[in-house]
């Protein structure tokens, strides 16, 4: 299972943050990750 969610700080620029977990032995593979992006 893979999760996400972004927040809009403002029309330029976003954060998100994700995880994912997948069926396998010791977790192997499994993360989260966050970061911000701004377009310009």
């Amino acid at each position: 299972m893979v999760l996400g969610a972004t927040y809009n700080v403002s029309d330029a620029m976003y954060t998100f943050i994700e995880g994912a977990w997948y069926d396998r032995e010791n977790d192997e593979d499994d993360g989260v990750a966050v970061g911000a992006v701004y377009m310009f």
